[in-house]
Parts: structure tokens; C-alpha cells; sequence
């Protein structure tokens, strides 16, 4: 059975804490519902480097990135966010979705994280991931997929 205060995470939401772009508002909400206690939130390893490759990809400095990492870093300790391992489960899960779905190995590295840690919910800003056949997958596991911009009503309830 999926624990529905625990919310997962994929890099693209993350970015946002750091970018100023579309759904940032959003990301940051969810952030600070981590912040509060109010939900776990659920991140893979992984997240890391790809933060570091999304501002790298921005054109930021080297210095910004690496002050956005360090604070990421803070934010993790401080807050109820999980890091989950991209172990062997995760990544035979992960082949799964790139063969089945043709995901991008990160995309589906998320996904599998999120199934596999029992997440009720998993937020992304990827249409990869809102896919109607990835949903209805998800589902059946017991993980509702959700675009970034519905994160405010799940996180109503709470």
C-alpha cells in the first residue's frame, strides 16, 4: 500500500527551486510543504547531477551552480526529503520503462524510485512522464502521476 504523504520528485521540479521559469511557484510550494513536515518528499540520487547539468545547460557560472548545490544539499538535511539510492531494483524497473515507454533512462530511473519507495504521488514537469500509457501504469501500481501544475490540490490536503 502507497503512503500518500510521501510525494516523489523528478529532477525537473527540482531545477525550478533554483531557475526562474514556468512553475517555479509551484515547485517551491512543494518545498516548503518538505520544509514544514508536512509531506516526505521523495528524491532519487541522481537528482543531484542533474540539477548541476539543468543550470550547467542554463548557461549559469560554475560558481552559481555550486552554490545552488550546496544550498540543495541544506535543503535535503533540514527537511523530511528522502534520497533514494538508484539501486539494482530501481535500474531493472528503469529498463522496464525505457523499453516499454521509451522514457529516457533518468526519466525512468524517477519513475522506478517512485513506485519502488511507495510513494502515493509522483510530480513532474516532463511530459514523458504524463504520458497517458505511463499514467495508467503508474496507476496500477498505486502511484498517481502528476503535472507539477495539479501539485496544489493534492498538497491542499495535507
Amino acid at each position: 500500500m502507497n503512503d500518500y504523504n510521501r510525494i516523489s520528485a523528478d529532477t525537473s521540479v527540482i531545477v525550478k527551486w533554483f531557475r526562474e521559469e514556468e512553475g517555479r511557484e509551484d515547485a517551491i510550494l512543494l518545498r516548503n510543504y518538505a520544509e514544514e513536515g508536512k509531506i516526505r518528499l521523495i528524491i532519487s540520487a541522481i537528482t543531484f547531477p542533474e540539477v548541476a547539468r539543468g543550470l550547467k545547460k542554463a548557461g549559469w557560472k560554475k560558481e552559481d551552480i555550486q552554490e545552488s548545490l550546496n544550498m540543495l544539499d541544506d535543503i535535503v538535511k533540514l527537511s523530511e526529503i528522502e534520497v533514494v539510492d538508484a539501486d539494482m531494483l530501481v535500474s531493472k524497473l528503469a529498463q522496464f520503462f525505457v523499453v516499454e515507454f521509451n522514457l529516457y533512462s533518468a526519466d525512468s530511473i524517477h519513475l522506478s524510485t517512485s513506485i519502488l519507495s511507495n510513494s502515493g504521488f509522483f510530480v513532474s514537469a516532463d511530459r514523458d512522464h504524463t504520458k497517458q500509457n505511463v499514467r495508467e501504469y503508474s496507476r496500477n501500481k498505486g502511484l498517481s502521476v502528476l503535472e507539477l501544475s495539479e501539485i496544489k490540490s493534492v498538497l491542499s490536503k495535507f
